[in-house]
């Protein structure tokens, strides 16, 4: 429910204040405990615009009515990662509950927040929980990406150091995962997307092409293996370095099919097309690799009578 002074004014316009949304959180809270549901978590949209000393009363007030935990919202992604983290550092030493952060990217720090954030609740001796999507889908400019949340709470200063990764995350499937998302969703990966986007192990640059083949760890926080994506790419601008080096994880197909059963497809037939456009329909091949070995299954995808087979991959192993 909403708990904002813009919220409760824009959205129920005097029809109920401040008082009135504590009795309808309650009432629905001790409702839940009544119907047998074993853990509650109580929404409090747009805590990031509600003054601390109402979220903590409306917190307390659902708490004592049976809550579980609360979820602090940074609904419109107004939050700043310095101020979310003593917000909710404040919360959770005053509420005595575990919190749960969800938050918006309008301003693109829904990781930066949530993940500062859960550090102010875990300061306070109790679990937060933060909230994320594949690919940052979400309302608006998206909501904090799984595979970005991940990877700060592995690599990024400080948090390295807490251990606060369950050891049994197993991050080598998060390229598939964000590959099938696309699929599903018809929405492409930003080339610049964190861990999974087509740049993130692409190096041009003469200085970064060098370093990176001399030792990676000079211009790469972790490894492309982390994430279960294909080999690095080293573009074509790159001065006095063989493309050789490295195959493009678009020529790696068969990385996909290893140990994994044939795979059958078709694509149309293209006449006189552009090298660009011949690269797209190479993305498309091993987007639809990536599916199937998500799913375990083989995939065939099947066109009008005037498409032909492309590729016919065999078992790899």
């Amino acid at each position: 429910i909403s708990t904002s002074n813009q919220m409760i004014q824009g959205k129920f316009q005097g029809k109920y204040d401040r008082d009135d949304v504590i009795d309808l959180m309650t009432s629905a809270v001790k409702r839940a405990k009544n119907l047998g549901i074993k853990t509650i978590g109580v929404n409090a949209e747009d805590a990031s615009r509600t003054s601390m000393d109402f979220l903590i009363k409306f917190a307390n007030a659902a708490r004592k009515a049976g809550a579980d935990r609360i979820r602090y919202c940074d609904t419109l992604g107004f939050e700043r990662a310095f101020r979310i983290h003593f917000r909710c550092k404040d919360l959770t030493k005053a509420v005595e509950l575990p919190i749960e952060l969800h938050t918006h990217n309008d301003l693109g720090m829904a990781v930066a927040t949530a993940i500062e954030g859960a550090k102010g609740v875990i300061e306070e001796g109790q679990d937060a929980y933060i909230n994320t999507t594949i690919n940052g889908m979400g309302e608006r400019a998206g909501n904090c990406d799984l595979v970005s949340t991940l990877l700060a709470l592995k690599h990024a200063v400080d948090f390295d150091e807490l251990g606060l990764l369950d050891p049994n995350i197993d991050l080598s499937k998060a390229w598939q995962i964000s590959k099938y998302a696309e699929h599903c969703f018809g929405v492409p990966i930003p080339v610049n997307q964190v861990g999974v986007g087509e740049n993130m192990f692409a190096h041009e640059s003469g200085i970064h092409a060098d370093g990176m083949l001399k030792d990676h760890d000079t211009y790469e926080l972790y490894d492309f293996t982390q994430l279960g994506r294909g080999e690095k790419i080293l573009n074509e601008n790159s001065p006095k370095k063989p493309l050789s080096l490295y195959a493009s994880t678009k020529l790696k197909a068969e990385s996909f099919l290893k140990g994994k059963n044939s795979v059958i497809f078709r694509l149309g037939t293209l006449h006189g097309v552009s090298d660009r456009f011949s690269r797209i329909r190479m993305d498309l091949v091993v987007n639809i690799l990536s599916v199937k070995s998500m799913l375990g299954e083989p995939l065939n995808v099947f066109g009008g009578e005037q498409w032909r087979p492309l590729l016919h991959v065999k078992d790899a192993a």
